[in-house]
């Protein structure tokens, strides 16, 4: 075994470390998603058509006959728990039905936490070495765990491969710099808001870390796996899927409030939720106007030929 290839098999076996012992759920409750209104933010950034979950159900029935609606496979990818995955193969009002959906993941502690009301095959595996076989999926799923993944151009030129020609691929994921870090601008109009508008208590993440000057831990202190080619995403991504939709967002959101999201117990008090909703607007404003980077991105696509 050459050196790299011993390194990457110790980074693979400290992620499955992480991923076997983390309680995830706390990590969940203190999240900036978890803070009152910007779950809402991010729903309304898809407009009229709803939610991701909703326009992938909508297209799937577009473009599967109705006698495919209820036999279709699904495949979902560093799927942990598939607490976030799992409402893209069950809708209840949705005619598509899935009659098979599989999961990859490195931890099988995370996949015996799966409760899902669909037929599920969970398969333990480093999704880095993934080989699937040829169109053999209608939809394929990734939720903040493709960012996991050093070999990503393995991981789309297999999905690629596996998804069938009317399937659709969907993915919420990190596209910012690696292991989580926060881009100069975003930093500077972050810092800037936490300390003009949160008091110290607001600003106290479950870890006992003050936010302000501090935003993010230090590249070291996060598992190997965590954002280890982020940036190399969505150009692999956009090489063998075209697509249909992608929303990008949380370039202040989420170095403001990740960590936080245990401060801000509902119903939020007026002054706050004002405090909450200008983040949200400056946020999708400053996006749009190129003054920070986006840092997440979801997106809905088809194949390319």
């Amino acid at each position: 075994m050459t050196n790299a290839e011993h390194n990457e098999a110790n980074d693979i076996q400290k992620a499955t470390e992480t991923w076997d012992t983390i309680n995830i759920n706390q990590v969940r409750d203190v999240s900036w998603m978890a803070v009152p209104g910007v779950s809402e933010h991010l729903a309304s950034l898809f407009g009229p058509e709803g939610t991701s979950v909703v326009t992938c159900h909508e297209l799937l029935a577009k473009r599967y006959p109705s006698d495919e609606h209820s036999g279709l496979k699904g495949l979902a990818l560093v799927c942990g728990d598939m607490a976030s995955e799992k409402h893209y193969f069950y809708y209840p009002t949705s005619p598509v039905r899935f009659a098979e959906v599989t999961g990859y993941d490195i931890s099988s502690v995370s996949l015996s936490r799966v409760q899902v009301d669909f037929p599920f095959n969970g398969v333990c595996e480093d999704v880095n070495q993934i080989e699937l076989k040829p169109e053999s999926f209608d939809l394929v799923v990734g939720s903040h765990g493709l960012h996991h993944i050093k070999n990503i151009k393995n991981l789309f030129q297999q999905t690629h491969k596996a998804l069938r020609s009317n399937g659709l691929i969907t993915f919420t994921e990190w596209i910012g710099p690696e292991y989580l870090q926060i881009p100069l601008r975003n930093r500077c109009v972050t810092t800037a808001l936490l300390l003009g508008l949160f008091p110290v208590e607001k600003r106290t993440t479950h870890m006992g870390k003050v936010k302000g000057f501090w935003l993010q831990y230090d590249p070291s202190e996060f598992d190997p796996s965590e954002a280890c080619n982020s940036r190399q995403i969505m150009p692999e991504y956009e090489k063998y899927f075209r697509p249909l939709l992608k929303v990008v967002y949380g370039g202040i959101l989420y170095p403001a409030l990740e960590g936080l999201g245990g401060n801000f117990p509902e119903p939020l008090t007026s002054v706050e939720k004002k405090k909450i909703n200008f983040l949200t607007f400056l946020d999708k404003s400053l996006t749009e106007l190129g003054i920070i980077q986006p840092l997440f991105c979801t997106t809905i696509g088809e194949k390319r030929s």
